[in-house]
C-alpha cells in the first residue's frame, strides 16, 4: 500500500501554529532508568548528528505550497476556502501529487484532488474513511460517503474503474462498508460490517474475475503493505470481549493462521500501522505509552526486534523517510512546526527544520 494511508486527523499529523504544550524531543533509546541515552542534555552526540543527517530535501505541504525534493509547487488552483483543509499529500504517477482535503469538521469525509507541476487542481472524487493508493500511484480506492460501496478511481481524471458492493463480497444480507479499503497483490481488500452484527470481515476481491476470499475478521485499525502482500492491524486480545484490550497482529494476506500477535504494541491511530516503503517494517506505538510518545520500528513479517524512540510532549505525527528512518512532526511552545528524523542505525532522533506554518508530512 502506497498511502499516507489513512485518516491523519486521528494522529495529529496536521500540526498547526496554535498554542500547545510540545515539550521537545527526547533523543535516543531510553536508558535502564527510563531516561534518554546519549549526551546528558538529551541531544544526540556529534556522531549521532552525522548519522542523522538528511541527504535529501523534505516532502511536505503547507496551506499554500507543496515542497518535494527541491520542487516548490504553489497551490494556486486550490479554492481559497480549502487551503486550511489539507490533511494528506502523496506522490502520484505522472509528476503530480494527491492532496486530500477534509470536507467536514465532525465526520471523516474527504475530497481527493490531483495537483500538477503548475499548481493546477483536478478533482478526483469525494469519499469517506481511510483510502489507499496503488503502488504505481495511478489508482485510488476508498469508501463512498454513504458507506454503501468501495470505489476504485483513476488518479489521472477521477474516472471510476471498479466498484465493490456487499453482493460482490458474498454478503447475503445487507452490510455496511466499514471504512477501510486497500490494494492487494491481486485486487483490493475491503472491510464490511453486516447490519445484524458489529464484527467486521475483510475480503480480498480480484477486480477482473470478482473472485473473493475472506482474509480477516474483527479488525479495528488495519492497513496493507506496498504491493499488498501483508496486512497488519488491531484485534481484540480476547475474541469473546471485542471491546476489551487490543493486540497488534500481522502477516501474509490470506494466511491469517500464520500471523504474529503482540499485545504490547498498537497501530496508534485509525489509519492502521504504517508500513515502510518496501513493506518490510512497521511503525507502531506501545499499548500504554504513559506521558511520552514512543514509536517503534517493527519487522512486518515476524514482529522481530522493536527499536524504540521516545518523544516527549504532544503526540506527534510520523511518516517513513526510507526503510530505516522516519520523520516526526510536532510543535513547539512558540508555534513553529518541527520536523525531526529518527534513524534505526543510531536509535536516535534529531531536529531537521522548523517551519512557521501549518505542515502536513508527505508519504514516500
Amino acid at each position: 500500500m502506497n498511502r499516507i494511508g489513512g485518516v491523519l486527523l486521528a494522529s495529529a499529523a496536521v500540526v498547526g501554529i496554535v498554542a500547545g504544550g510540545y515539550a521537545g524531543i527526547m533523543i535516543g533509546r531510553p536508558g535502564d532508568d527510563g531516561s534518554p541515552s546519549g549526551s546528558p542534555s538529551g541531544s544526540p552526540s556529534a556522531t549521532d548528528q552525522q548519522d542523522l543527517a538528511v541527504d535529501q530535501p523534505l516532502f511536505y505541504a503547507t496551506p499554500d505550497e507543496i515542497h518535494d525534493t527541491g520542487a516548490i509547487v504553489p497551490l494556486t488552483g486550490l479554492p481559497a476556502d480549502q487551503h486550511d483543509r489539507i490533511v494528506a499529500v502523496q506522490r502520484l504517477a505522472g509528476d503530480a501529487w494527491l492532496l486530500v482535503l477534509s470536507t467536514s469538521d465532525s465526520i471523516n469525509t474527504y475530497q481527493a484532488v490531483r495537483v500538477d507541476q503548475t499548481g493546477a487542481v483536478r478533482v478526483i472524487g469525494d469519499f469517506a474513511g481511510v483510502w489507499d493508493l496503488s503502488e504505481a500511484g495511478d489508482q485510488l480506492i476508498a469508501m463512498t460517503t454513504d458507506s454503501s460501496a468501495y470505489v476504485v478511481r483513476s488518479t489521472q481524471d477521477g474516472s471510476e474503474l471498479g466498484r465493490i458492493a456487499p453482493a460482490d463480497v458474498g454478503e447475503a444480507k445487507a452490510a455496511e462498508a466499514a471504512g477501510v479499503g486497500a490494494f492487494s497483490a491481486t485486487g483490493v481488500v475491503t472491510a464490511w460490517t453486516p447490519f445484524e452484527s458489529n464484527r467486521s470481515r475483510l475480503y480480498e476481491t480480484e477486480l477482473g474475475t470478482r473472485l473473493t476470499d475472506v482474509v480477516g475478521t474483527d479488525f479495528y485499525d488495519w492497513s496493507a503493505s506496498p504491493g499488498g502482500l501483508l496486512l497488519a492491524g488491531e484485534k481484540a486480545e480476547d475474541p469473546a470481549n471485542p471491546d476489551g484490550a487490543r493486540c497488534l497482529q500481522g502477516g501474509p494476506v490470506g494466511n491469517a493462521a500464520g500471523w504474529w500477535k503482540d499485545c504490547e504494541w498498537a497501530a496508534g491511530s485509525s489509519y492502521g500501522p504504517r508500513y515502510s516503503p518496501s513493506g518490510e517494517k512497521l511503525l507502531a506505538v506501545p499499548t500504554d505509552s504513559g506521558s511520552a510518545t514512543t514509536f517503534a520500528i517493527v519487522d512486518a513479517e515476524d514482529q522481530a526486534g522493536p527499536i524504540e524512540f521516545q518523544i516527549a510532549g504532544d503526540p506527534p505525527a510520523a511518516e517513513w523517510y526510507d526503510d530505516h528512518s522516519f520523520f516526526v512532526l510536532s510543535r513547539t511552545d512558540d508555534g513553529p512546526s518541527v520536523i525531526s528524523i529518527c534513524k534505526e542505525s543510531s536509535g536516535a532522533c534529531a531536529e531537521v527544520t522548523r517551519i512557521d506554518n501549518q505542515v502536513v508530512l508527505g508519504a514516500p
